[in-house]
């Protein structure tokens, strides 16, 4: 099996800590490489006065015991702000006999490394579910959104306030996000921060660095154990339909369906399309159906255009009126 270590042959991880990301306090034990958590996120933003972090030699996998951890390339893109080709970029100067293969040809043997399903796990970040605390609070804006105080609780929804960033303009603004949680198996690996004013020139969405939308869909945890279940877009279609008592709710994290996340519907005996009502609403329905009807009963719900599940208004607490079988010649 490929790993991280064979990859990049050699790193100097020692090399990559102090010179790289800076960290301070490093101990080698053998394996480990303890040392000060340099990660500006989270219960670390201010500091780590004591080493609690470490990077395993071997596996070149990096955690911190209050924050959290993933691989040395999620590490990098963190400590320095840069996108994670950027940090395979700058890991590449440290791995012993590759200083002269361009960076194209390196990242190509990650991403295949990456694709490989028994080894994708390595590049999943997992986060410390401490970091939650310093964001959980009920949220106005979730509310007046539809999702109710009960919701929020259950999902560990909450909020990020007085964040600067960068409009599209080059402007320096001050955002309020509402932050989306997400789990794998039970552990959190990452969230989705929306902003709470469209009126602001920035992101609509901000995810944490690697997130992992692809492996996965956003309350399958809690939806796996139905028989049958409906599929949107957005997490916030899947607070909303939550808030009005359907729990066997999932959502893609977009338009784009990925084999995997198409693998994880077919476990369903029912599937319920449920898009948003734009060109890349349609264009996924067409995607899920085609992928999802061999395997399974497929039914769609047609949202008016302009709309999404969150936006409709008009819901009941059953939306079995609005769903019809999808025909073998669709």
């Amino acid at each position: 099996m490929s790993s991280l270590t064979e990859i990049f042959e050699g790193l100097d991880s020692e090399g990559v800590l102090i010179d790289l990301i800076g960290a301070r306090n490093i101990n080698d034990t053998g394996d480990e490489l303890i040392h000060s958590c340099q990660l500006n996120f989270g219960l670390h933003k201010n500091g780590d006065q004591n080493p609690s972090a470490s990077l395993n030699k071997n596996t070149l996998l990096f955690n911190c015991f209050t924050c959290g951890g993933g691989s040395i390339i999620w590490l990098v893109e963190n400590v320095l702000g840069i996108s994670r080709e950027q940090a395979v970029a700058e890991l590449k100067n440290y791995s012993k006999g590759l200083v002269d293969v361009p960076v194209e040809k390196f990242i190509e043997r990650l991403n295949k490394l990456f694709k490989d399903e028994k080894t994708s796990h390595i590049d999943i970040p997992v986060y410390n579910e401490r970091i939650l605390d310093l964001y959980g609070t009920v949220s106005s804006y979730l509310l007046d959104r539809g999702v109710s105080e009960l919701t929020q609780k259950e999902m560990r929804t909450g909020e990020i306030l007085d964040k600067y960033e960068k409009t599209y303009d080059d402007e320096v603004v001050k955002v309020e996000r509402v932050m989306i949680p997400h789990f794998i198996n039970g552990k959190l690996v990452g969230w989705v921060a929306r902003r709470k004013n469209d009126k602001l020139n920035v992101a609509k969405y901000k995810n944490t660095k690697g997130f992992p939308r692809q492996h996965w869909l956003y309350n399958f945890d809690k939806a796996r154990f139905f028989r049958e279940v409906y599929v949107v877009e957005s997490p916030m279609s899947v607070l909303v339909l939550k808030s009005r008592g359907i729990d066997n709710v999932v959502a893609t994290f977009g338009a784009k369906v990925t084999k995997t996340q198409l693998d994880l519907l077919r476990s369903f005996k029912q599937v319920t399309v449920f898009p948003d009502g734009d060109a890349p609403g349609r264009e996924a329905k067409k995607n899920l159906v085609t992928g999802l009807r061999d395997f399974t009963t497929v039914k769609v719900i047609d949202t008016p255009d302009g709309e999404d599940p969150a936006s409709l208004t008009e819901i009941p607490q059953t939306l079995s009126s609005f769903e019809y079988l999808i025909s073998s010649s669709f």
